[in-house]
């Protein structure tokens, strides 16, 4: 003989475990970026993720380097698409939008480009800076210019954990984040 309940937790069970698989590619793809800009930002995200990893170890200097130029060329193109929320915009304030989105992506390459400076000479302390001055730019890029609240990602920032734009400041102790 079977054990009702026994019966009961095991449909359960495998009813729980079908609904988790099939509902999880669909989270997953809001998650995706969907737009051509917005693939390009959350690559930075992903490398700024692991840039602040490598900075916290001095012999990952050439790889922290490396993370910085890619950010620089994911901001680059970024820059070559409109915001989301163009479409949102009277015609009559359209360019200067657009304007403004350009001034603010040139100002995130220019720091960008101090960033890759800092992380060369293993100024970890101007490095961190730097990372704290990102991660308000972007909140506030993202409050003028992001049609989702919270941009890529949900809101979470880049990256999330301290030491980084998305978390909180990092300690000064010179190690890096």
């Amino acid at each position: 003989m079977t054990n009702p309940s026994l019966f009961s937790v095991f449909t359960g069970s495998v009813l729980l475990s079908t609904f988790l698989a099939l509902s999880s590619p669909c989270r997953a793809q809001d998650r995706e970026p969907k737009t051509p800009l917005s693939k390009e930002m959350s690559g930075i995200q992903n490398d700024l993720r692991s840039l602040r990893k490598a900075l916290a170890d001095p012999s990952q200097q050439a790889t922290a380097v490396s993370l910085v130029k890619d950010m620089e060329a994911h901001a680059t193109k970024a820059k070559t698409f409109d915001p989301a929320k163009t479409k949102d915009i009277p015609d009559a304030d359209k360019q200067q939008f657009i304007t403004d989105f350009h001034t603010q992506m040139d100002g995130l390459i220019a720091d960008l480009q101090k960033l890759e400076t800092a992380v060369s000479s293993g100024d970890t302390a101007g490095a961190n800076t730097l990372l704290t001055k990102l991660q308000q730019d972007k909140r506030d890029g993202h409050k003028k210019f992001n049609a989702d609240k919270g941009g890529p990602g949900g809101g979470r920032g880049w990256g999330g954990g301290t030491g980084g734009p998305g978390g909180q400041p990092p300690a000064q102790s010179g190690t890096g984040n």
